[in-house]
């Protein structure tokens, strides 16, 4: 009975949500930049750096939450680690074009993310 008196935070699931679009997102970009051959991928890096901040925006978000909270729907250090490792996915997308001359080894993982 005194449980449901608490509030219990239910939004980690659409923040997680949010996250895998962020993730798809970066990762279609990332395949884009990939499949054009110019040389000129500014308009790319410019695409995913962006998509990194939202998402580390919501990142954020999710701490200020667990910090707020009193009743998670699930354990508070499940769901920290839960954002953080969305959130690196995003990063590693982010990092993929600064490395010259590994252009096989991106394309080696592109089948991976379904493209």
């Amino acid at each position: 009975m005194f449980a449901k008196l608490l509030p219990r935070e239910e939004q980690y699931f659409s923040l997680f949500a949010q996250m895998t679009s962020y993730i798809n997102d970066a990762a279609k970009t990332l395949v884009e930049m990939l499949s054009h051959h110019d040389g000129d991928y500014q308009e790319y890096v410019q695409r995913i750096k962006g998509i990194e901040h939202a998402c580390d925006d919501l990142t954020h978000t999710v701490s200020t939450r667990l910090n707020q909270s009193f009743i998670t729907p699930f354990d508070r250090e499940d769901i920290y680690m839960m954002s953080k490792a969305l959130d690196d996915i995003v990063v590693t997308c982010s990092r993929q074009y600064g490395i010259k001359g590994q252009r096989p080894r991106l394309e080696s993982w592109m089948p991976k993310l379904g493209w």
